[in-house]
């Protein structure tokens, strides 16, 4: 009896394992085939984002020359970088850079940012502080932080 009992038991683990692998092998076929379906559609819709956002341009230009500022203390000139849609945050996003020169001083910092421009937010605003943030380290988590947002 024992032994016909585990007879029973080994075929119906054989039946389950069989069935369990079998699920699992349609399942994923499906996901690849939803996948690339998927992947093909975005694509699609990347591709007009990307356009919708570089429409944009003239804009984004306009907008970042009226930042423009002057007076006797201080000099700020903006200028574009760059467009691209953002995939994780599902925007337009720009990035900028703005020089300030300090004209009793005799000093120059330099400004970099990113935002959102269909929210009219800021991202990002990373600033040289000579003696404390380098140019250096502020463009590499200014440029570390777009690569992000790109993604």
């Amino acid at each position: 009896m024992d032994k016909n009992k585990n007879i029973i038991i080994a075929i119906l683990a054989i039946v389950l394992i069989g069935s369990l692998y079998f699920n699992f092998q349609s399942k994923s076929e499906t996901s690849n085939d939803k996948e690339q379906t998927t992947s093909k559609v975005s694509t699609d819709a990347l591709f007009e984002k990307k356009q919708e956002c570089a429409s944009y341009r003239t804009a984004i230009e306009k907008k970042l020359l009226e930042l423009n500022f002057q007076n006797e203390n201080v000099v700020t000139t903006n200028h574009l970088d760059e467009i691209w849609f953002s995939p994780s945050m599902n925007t337009c996003l720009y990035s900028s850079n703005e020089l300030w020169q300090y004209l009793k001083e005799k000093k120059i910092e330099y400004q970099y940012n990113i935002y959102d421009y269909l929210g009219n937010n800021l991202v990002m605003n990373v600033m040289e502080i000579p003696g404390s943030v380098s140019r250096v380290d502020a463009l590499n988590a200014f440029n570390n932080r777009k690569e992000e947002l790109k993604k």
